[in-house]
């Protein structure tokens, strides 16, 4: 009983998710991540119900604090007249700084725990399948909304075809989280979105 009064669950999501990270998802099992955790299998099924139900608590724990949180998607005046305001297109810069940098800090070199579900994909059922497919739209359409209110408030041209804008800025993530496992420094991972970036004509707004 003393096992049960002491067992956190969201300590215990957070172990989880850095199995699931360390080694993918194909590679963690109930027995595996249970010893983990510290339960028993028994009480890992009364707890998660499953793998399945457990791998999707964390990835909701793995989205909370995403750099995808950077981009603003609404405008405020008052907070412009205050100076705070950062502007759309330097809102999606920061999102790639701050990419950058957690993916340079991460000693053990996994890049995005997500992004990493695709090379398991025939793994999931095909519940999983589609959450996790979904998630990774999420950040296309968060890019999609702040490029709409970049064109709205003049810092990108009018014709900007924003769908396929926010395609090539996906796209550009996707290769940071991949090419931080064999680029281990901050610096050459800015280097690539930044060069990228500018390419794109996602230039980082000049204040007067």
């Amino acid at each position: 009983m003393g096992r049960i009064i002491e067992f956190n669950r969201d300590q215990a999501v957070e172990i989880a998710m850095h199995e699931f990270w360390q080694h993918g998802y194909s590679e963690v099992s109930i027995k595996s991540v249970s010893q983990k955790i510290g339960i028993s299998r028994s009480s890992f099924y009364n707890t998660f119900g499953s793998i399945e139900l457990l791998f999707a608590e964390v990835l909701d724990l793995y989205e909370y604090d995403a750099p995808i949180r950077k981009l603003r998607t609404a405008y405020s005046s008052e907070e412009e007249d205050k100076g705070n305001l950062e502007t759309p297109v330097n809102s999606i810069r920061s999102m790639f700084q701050t990419l950058c940098k957690l993916r340079a800090r991460d000693s053990e070199h996994r890049g995005c725990l997500i992004i990493n579900c695709l090379g398991d994909l025939n793994h999931f059922n095909a519940q999983a399948q589609t959450d996790i497919l979904g998630r990774i739209q999420v950040l296309r359409g968060e890019f999609h909304k702040t490029l709409r209110l970049a064109v709205n408030l003049g810092e990108l041209p009018k014709h900007t075809d924003t769908h396929k804008l926010a395609l090539s800025l996906q796209t550009l993530a996707v290769g940071i989280n991949s090419m931080s496992k064999i680029i281990h420094a901050e610096e050459g991972l800015n280097a690539i979105a930044n060069s990228t970036l500018d390419g794109i004509g996602i230039n980082a707004a000049k204040h007067d």
